[in-house]
């Protein structure tokens, strides 16, 4: 999966006093092939001493059931290695989700598009972004 980043930053509607400005930045937006027996993932970082009330947005659409999985990095290493890792979140198999999950914690996380039980490839395509307010 290519990562690729963009900024956007706008300006909400406030009083007279405070202006909200919500930022974005674009983890994906892609249709990727996730193969029989593997996974493809993409790594991103939240930073809660500077992103107010992070979240996690993502949608795909697949042509098969896939996992969409989202892991904190000690959960993902062990995940590589083929261990039992806990997700943050795990749609189980399924050609459709949309998911709002709040980022509560700092840390580098992973967003994983799991076709490790899969006997044949599986497009799918992704999109992934990451909402907070400064």
């Amino acid at each position: 999966m290519k990562k690729l980043l963009l900024v956007l930053t706008m300006l909400g509607c406030g009083s007279t006093t405070q202006n909200l400005s919500v930022t974005s930045i674009l983890l994906v937006d892609e249709q990727t092939s996730v193969q029989a027996l593997m996974f493809d993932a993409i790594s991103f970082t939240i930073d809660t001493n500077v992103m107010t009330d992070p979240a996690l947005l993502v949608s795909i659409a697949a042509t098969a059931p896939i996992n969409l999985v989202v892991m904190d990095a000690a959960n993902f290493a062990i995940f590589q290695d083929g261990g039992s890792a806990t997700g943050r979140f795990d749609s189980g198999p399924t050609t459709g989700s949309d998911i709002d999950l709040p980022m509560t914690d700092s840390g580098t996380f992973h967003l994983i598009l799991d076709n490790r039980a899969g006997e044949t490839a599986v497009l799918v395509t992704i999109r992934g972004e990451i909402f907070w307010q400064e």
